[in-house]
Order: structure tokens, then sequence, then C-alpha cells
């Protein structure tokens, strides 16, 4: 069954308020989010606006993008063709 996009939009909220009440958003850097998203195994990706901050739902997961956190990937691996 298909979902529509108010449904999906609304699945992601509700899977972004469970993790931030739960404490378990993994916090990633925009270098390392880039290579997640690129990666074809990925299914679904929503990006989300709430309590003032940013998530990305992916696959279930709720990620909030910051660069507080250590990167894995460089921007010049992000420039290579």
């Amino acid at each position: 069954m298909e979902l529509t996009v108010e449904e999906r939009l609304e699945a992601a909220r509700a899977e972004v308020r469970r993790a931030v009440a739960n404490d378990t958003v993994a916090l990633i850097h925009p270098f390392d989010m880039f290579f997640l998203l690129k990666n074809p195994t990925v299914m679904d990706a929503v990006l989300v606006n709430l309590f003032e901050r940013q998530f990305i739902v992916v696959d279930g997961t709720v990620y909030e993008m910051t660069n507080t956190v250590k990167n894995t990937h460089k921007l010049t691996e992000m420039m290579a063709p």
C-alpha cells in the first residue's frame, strides 16, 4: 500500500517525536549524511522540521545534522567525480 505525502510526513513526525522523547536521535555531520543519502540501499528519506530543529528520517532512523560531531568523510570526497 502506497502512503500519501501527508501520511509519510506524519509518520516521520511521529518517529521524530518518539526519538526525541527517548533521546535516540543520531547526530550526523552533513558530509556523512551526503554519503548516507547517496547509498543506493536507502529506500526512504523525509525531512522534518520540529522543535525549531531539522531532522531527517532515513529508513526509520532519526538523524539530526550538526557540524558539532566529527565527520568521517571529507569535502574533497564529496567533490570527487
